[in-house]
């Protein structure tokens, strides 16, 4: 039996990266003879009422209830860490986020007979070297066995920065339950846009309000929703108001099921900044949503077929951004064409391929 140990930031949060990690974590329980602990770094919950469902057989170790500066805790929460891995024999260790894996550094002692596994949820071009994205990422090229990334684009970056990397960074995707779900009934004579994320600088909500209003006059019989919450509310409820778009662009605030909204919208919008992956968009795409993003570092280009399911707009272009959202919300015959075609290159994304690449890594 595998002894697997999981790092997170924190399994009781509300992004993308808790997900992901939840999904893999139960689908490893379940087809792999093991065993898996898991170590939070944070436990307090943020942004959501409920939690993402953990396998019960998976032992949850809480490092600390909530961490106020990461760079001024990493020395004492380390040493916690190192606490527990000594006195455990762990075959693998996975630490999730790259800005995490500083923090099994004065385990090493302890880890020389682990497998170690770095797994990146971040494009490589961000993070600056100095961050702990870049110091993580530098230990992970030298000490661990295993770099995974999220999409081709990355693996090529990384391997553009390191030829030697070329049989340690594996290209895995996020999971998304494809297969047995069933589309939403597509309804094109919605004329709503939807958003979704944490409200943060990287998911450029910014963004959103200035295309909204280059597009409120034109089609006034439209909306926008945004949906989270984040520290950068009250920002863009100033913005909102500052251009006039009261009614036009709504924020929603969180839901715990987002997947159940898709059916009240005809366009998904990314505006983000930069993602690792676009976990929001994949399952976009998934319900047949026509989608327009950003041709951002990365995950947008390997999910959009521009002009096919979706368009592809180049980064940060608001103009080019309005215009193809006004091109879509206009021709209501290319919004059910792009829906036919939204699955086209998510299908190799499906869940159970996804489980299947992370048990295979683990036991090679």
């Amino acid at each position: 039996m595998k002894s697997i140990c999981f790092i997170v930031h924190n399994i009781n949060g509300s992004g993308g990266d808790t997900r992901v990690a939840t999904t893999i974590i139960n689908g490893l329980v379940k087809t792999m003879d093991c065993k898996i602990t898991v170590f939070s770094i944070e436990s307090a919950k943020k942004y959501r009422k409920n939690t993402f469902h953990l396998d019960p057989k998976v032992n949850i170790v809480y490092v600390t209830e909530k961490i106020n500066n990461l760079k001024k805790e990493i020395i004492p929460l380390s040493l916690r860490i190192k606490e527990y891995i000594k006195n455990e024999r762990f075959d693998v260790l996975v630490v999730s986020g790259m800005d995490f894996v500083p923090f099994v550094l004065p385990s090493f002692n302890h880890l020389k007979n682990t497998k170690k596994i770095a797994w990146d949820h971040m494009n490589y071009k961000v993070g600056h070297i100095t961050s702990l994205l870049g110091i993580g990422r530098r230990i992970a090229i030298k000490s661990f066995d295993r770099i995974v990334v999220l999409t081709d684009r990355d693996k090529t970056t990384y391997l553009a920065s390191d030829r030697n990397l070329e049989n340690k960074v594996v290209r895995i995707y996020n999971p998304i339950d494809i297969v047995g779900t069933e589309r939403l009934n597509y309804d094109s004579s919605i004329k709503k846009i939807v958003s979704c994320g944490l409200l943060v600088e990287q998911k450029g909500f910014d963004y959103a309000i200035q295309i909204a209003s280059r597009l409120a006059k034109r089609h006034p019989d439209w909306s926008w929703d945004i949906w989270g919450d984040g520290p950068l509310r009250s920002t863009l409820e100033d913005m909102i108001k500052v251009n006039g778009l009261e009614g036009y662009v709504q924020l929603k605030g969180y839901t715990d099921n987002m997947l159940e909204k898709y059916k009240n919208y005809s366009i998904f919008a990314l505006t983000s900044r930069f993602e690792g992956f676009g976990m929001v968009l994949a399952e976009a795409l998934k319900y047949g949503i026509p989608s327009v993003s950003f041709d951002i570092d990365a995950g947008p280009s390997e999910m959009i077929e521009n002009n096919i399911n979706g368009f592809l707009v180049p980064s940060f272009n608001i103009q080019a951004f309005a215009n193809s959202l006004s091109e879509l919300m206009i021709h209501s015959e290319k919004r059910i064409l792009f829906s036919q075609y939204a699955h086209n290159r998510i299908a190799q994304m499906d869940s159970s391929t996804a489980i299947h690449s992370w048990g295979k890594l683990i036991t090679d």
